[in-house]
């Protein structure tokens, strides 16, 4: 498989992060509730830690 491009995984990681943060433009997800979560949902499997590390 490949890979992506630094470019590309570093937009996706900023983008994750507006996301989370909620400061994504309300413009760009009009009408999607993205601010909503369910606390008992479960990642199956679980992620792997290279999966979840931020670098900047």
């Amino acid at each position: 498989m490949g890979h992506l491009s630094v470019d590309v995984r570093a937009s996706l990681r900023l983008f994750a992060f507006y996301l989370a943060n909620g400061t994504v433009d309300v413009e760009l997800l009009d009408g999607f509730d993205y601010r909503s979560t369910d606390p008992s949902h479960r990642v199956e499997p679980p992620y792997e830690a290279w999966e979840t590390e931020l670098h900047l």
